[in-house]
């Protein structure tokens, strides 16, 4: 599973809190790491929801997103193992879901592909 995240900025993605602002970070490669060693990383995104609670659980959310993918991806994988179910049962729904989700999490690498424009999440090593 590992390998699939590869495309995405390398884990884990943690929040950074600034006097007023939070921010997203990403580990560094190693090669980035030497060459950087005192940053915090690379930035993914600036939370911008200044409502306290709001850009707080946003931050701890968006930061949990790859953990998220790779834990959907898993659960979906188990389950289509099981086989396709009753319509009516928690586990079609759940893959229904699932499905849902990491279309929604990959739609922009696929969208890109497909048009042949330049993406932006290339792979770190």
């Amino acid at each position: 599973m590992e390998k699939e995240v590869g495309t995405y900025s390398p884990l884990p993605w943690r929040v950074v809190r600034t006097n007023s602002d939070l921010y997203i970070y990403s580990a560094y490669s190693k090669l980035e790491k030497k060459r950087f060693p005192y940053s915090n990383g690379r930035v993914i995104a600036k939370v911008a929801d200044y409502t306290a609670f709001s850009q707080e659980k946003n931050a701890q959310l968006i930061a949990a997103a790859p953990e998220l993918l790779i834990a959907a991806k898993l659960a979906l994988a188990y389950l289509n193992r099981k086989g396709p179910g009753d319509a009516a049962s928690v586990e079609y729904k759940l893959k229904h879901i699932l499905s849902k989700v990491i279309a929604k999490a990959e739609e922009h690498e696929a969208d890109t592909a497909e048009k042949g424009e330049y993406r932006c999440n290339t792979r770190h090593k």
